[in-house]
């Protein structure tokens, strides 16, 4: 039986594909392993890397690795993946990848994903770890255990063995895009650990991002939203359960003992104090673990390298966030943040021997507690300041007040009180006093300004 010529042309078009499709493949191959072993080289001085195989998914442009071991020096097990994906955005992209990296030309889309991430608990790697934190001695700023917890160490992994759990096994996943034309990135991450908790956050900078030939960015972006999905399926229930038989109580006293902690123990343990609107929302999360969702907006004027020296109301008025707990929209979401003098005060031991301690009938009563010192934003203004009253302008007559003492309404409610150092190009400049010596420079649009008061 002869051939015609379509289907002879047919044949040779197919055995060209699969020609293509096999080169393709195996310049992808001998590339990755060449970068591997580049790698393992590097490492070596530190850790043995071990593979199992290289594999490749052309219509998407990703590589794969699968049962990759890494053994630290010295020790006898490590951290196990069973199967480690870099996806760069396209064939083109991951054909060129190697190149653009060696010229820190970073791509416009990148993914990573390890699936079966193993860490054992119990194992070399975490004993040594441990060990070492252990020989540096304790930290300082440590919270320390909870006594209705019988005294259980703050997370980490001998907290987990206490819990039940023998190894961490998890699948991760960090994923970004840039869109240069927009100027606008966008990040996910996703991670999940079995009978644990998963984590997902969504994140998106905006501005003159520059990804970067020098590796770095060269200004601070905006970032127009952000956010964080925390999601309990199986880590809290353990808890509750260990919590109430080490100390003999039921699930619901553990509960109530550990919403009704003081605000300094709440300090060491989150950074910050929650507000009865936020205390209310954990003891919902305690009593049935499931979502907590957290989603901030930032103001256009957000400054984030000065974050740490606003006060409560205002972050909570610039981040403009909304907080869910098991689908529950949290509504006071107040908080404080405890001077460190306040937390020295409570942590101060009382020497039962001095005459303010003693319980003699004739001795003098214990003094109460200090008055909390006045923050420099809660100055009490001087005579001369009281007399003077703010008047409203116009916002065009801003750049007529540079140097005065101005209040801007921004987003509704939003107030701005501070220097106005100067106006350009329809910005104005407002130094804001946070503390005794700390200022901060904040930016104002004048599209964003409600209403401009100035002191006089």
């Amino acid at each position: 039986m002869r051939l015609g010529r379509a289907a002879k042309a047919g044949i040779a078009l197919a055995l060209l594909v699969a020609v293509g499709y096999g080169g393709l493949k195996a310049y992808v191959y001998f590339q990755a392993r060449g970068a591997l072993k580049q790698f393992i080289a590097v490492v070596s001085p530190f850790a043995f890397v071990h593979y199992g195989g290289i594999g490749s998914t052309l219509h998407r442009g990703a590589v794969h690795l699968t049962n990759v071991r890494v053994t630290p020096n010295g020790m006898s097990e490590g951290i196990t993946v069973d199967r480690l994906t870099l996806e760069p955005g396209g064939l083109w992209t991951l054909l060129s990848l190697r190149r653009r990296l060696d010229a820190r030309d970073f791509p416009e889309s990148l993914g990573i994903e390890a699936q079966g991430v193993t860490i054992p608990l119990d194992g070399d790697l975490v004993r040594k770890v441990e060990a070492l934190a252990k020989a540096h001695g304790p930290n300082p700023g440590a919270a320390p255990g909870a006594p209705h917890c019988a005294g259980l160490s703050t997370f980490g992994p001998g907290h987990l063995r206490k819990l039940g759990y023998q190894s961490l096994v998890s699948n991760l996943q960090v994923r970004y895009h840039y869109d240069r034309g927009a100027s606008r990135l966008q990040i996910d991450m996703e991670g999940a650990t079995h009978d644990l908790s998963s984590v997902t956050l969504a994140m998106t900078l905006k501005g003159p991002i520059r990804l970067p030939r020098a590796g770095t960015l060269r200004t601070m972006p905006q970032i127009p939203e952000l956010t964080f999905v925390y999601k309990d399926v199986g880590y809290t229930e353990r808890l509750k359960r260990y919590c109430a038989q080490a100390t003999g109580t039921s699930v619901e006293d553990y509960i109530k003992s550990e919403v009704s902690q003081s605000p300094e123990a709440f300090q060491q343990q989150w950074g910050f104090s929650p507000g009865p609107g936020l205390r209310e929302a954990y003891r919902s999360f305690l009593t049935a673990p499931g979502e907590l969702y957290v989603r901030i907006a930032p103001s256009s004027d957000f400054p984030a390298s000065g974050m740490a020296l606003h006060k409560p109301d205002d972050l909570l008025a610039m981040l403009n966030p909304t907080v869910k707990v098991n689908g529950q929209r949290v509504d006071d979401l107040s908080f404080n943040v405890l001077e460190p003098t306040q937390l020295a005060a409570q942590e101060q031991p009382v020497d039962a021997g001095t005459p303010a301690a003693s319980a003699d009938a004739g001795s003098a009563p214990a003094p109460g507690p200090r008055p909390r010192a006045r923050r420099a934003y809660e100055d009490v203004p001087t005579a001369s300041t009281r007399e003077r009253k703010y008047q409203n302008i116009a916002v065009d007559d801003l750049p007529r007040s540079v140097g005065e003492y101005v209040r801007l309404t921004v987003g509704g409610d939003h107030v701005r009180e501070g220097s106005l150092t100067r106006v350009l190009n329809g910005v104005a400049y407002v130094e804001v006093r946070l503390a005794a010596s700390n200022t901060i420079v904040v930016q104002i649009p004048f599209g964003n300004i409600v209403t401009a008061e100035v002191l006089r």
